[in-house]
């Protein structure tokens, strides 16, 4: 009998011990399990449902790794909400064909007085220009026609950063570089985003036939009036224009053939974005300070003498 009673003893001990065991080694099992869990979601990429604090964590990470380059201002055909009234900021040297640093120095004082000219006899143009293509025959066109430099500016009267250039830094050029420089605004709507660059370019084409292409352009990027015909006829009408002239111009877009021309050509050169410029023959992309233009056509002018 006390043989059965110390079996029993010892069968009780054995059960518990393996019960504890068991129960230690499904814990531990347990833990690991969801340890490995919470491993695997940090892991992953955030998505849509994790919300905006997922989201953050990961650009946060980014951006502890070392800082990027800022981008060029620079308009393409895949930017979003291009034509809004907010423009984007952002660093205008990075990433530039030109390397330059910017300057504390103060851009030149006061707008020049240069009128349009639409000499042709005149017009010198370099080889490298000409080897790009574009019909610069009777364009609008600022500065002397037989100076060293031609500036070919691609534009999209819709874009924020062709506004930018066209009011901080082109005046400033024209002034620093007078007698040195010839400069055409040719056009390159990025349709796909600005729906009304197409007649935007092609009304201002039309005010080109008035010897007023400059002044209705600067009018266009003055405007924070959608660029509908009524409105174009409207910045006409503001700068005593012609009417009659000018609202048949438009309404046969009779200018469509020569905006299409000039973004073919673009396109044949590759250009992306706007503003694009071509200075003898040589490109810069986005909207830069004076610094980078200086650099550009220094390279380009005549060695001084002596």
């Amino acid at each position: 009998m006390s043989h059965l009673r110390g079996l029993a003893r010892w069968l009780a001990g054995s059960i518990s011990a393996s019960a504890v065991a068991i129960l230690v080694v499904g814990l531990a099992l347990g833990f690991a399990a969801g340890a490995g869990f919470a491993i695997a979601l940090n892991d992953r990429a955030p998505t849509e449902t994790d919300g905006p604090a997922a989201v953050a964590e990961v650009d946060n990470g980014q951006a502890a790794a070392g800082p990027s380059e800022s981008p060029v201002a620079v308009e393409t055909s895949e930017s979003p909400g291009a034509g809004s009234e907010d423009e984007p900021s952002g660093a205008e040297v990075s990433g530039s064909p030109v390397a330059v640093e910017e300057s504390a120095t103060p851009d030149a004082a006061g707008p020049p007085d240069v009128p349009e000219s639409t000499a042709v006899a005149a017009v010198t143009t370099d080889s490298a220009t000409a080897a790009l293509g574009f019909d610069l025959a009777g364009r609008a066109f600022l500065g002397e026609a037989d100076a060293p430099v031609t500036i070919i500016e691609l534009t999209d009267y819709e874009c924020p950063f062709c506004r930018r250039h066209r009011q901080e830094v082109l005046d400033n050029l024209l002034a620093e570089y007078e007698g040195r420089i010839r400069y055409y605004s040719l056009n390159f709507p990025l349709t796909s985003i600005h729906p009304r660059a197409q007649v935007a370019a092609e009304a201002a084409e039309c005010a080109h036939e008035q010897g007023r292409f400059w002044e209705y352009g600067d009018a266009i990027f003055a405007s924070n009036a959608p660029l509908v015909p009524e409105h174009l006829i409207a910045l006409a009408e503001g700068l005593e224009l012609d009417l009659g002239e000018f609202a048949l111009c438009l309404t046969t877009r009779s200018k469509r053939s020569l905006v299409a021309g000039d973004f073919r050509i673009g396109e044949v050169l590759e250009v992306t974005g706007t503003p694009t410029f071509f200075i003898n023959g040589k490109r810069l992309i986005g909207a830069r300070p004076i610094e980078a233009f200086r650099m550009a056509i220094d390279a380009e002018l005549p060695a001084p003498d002596g």
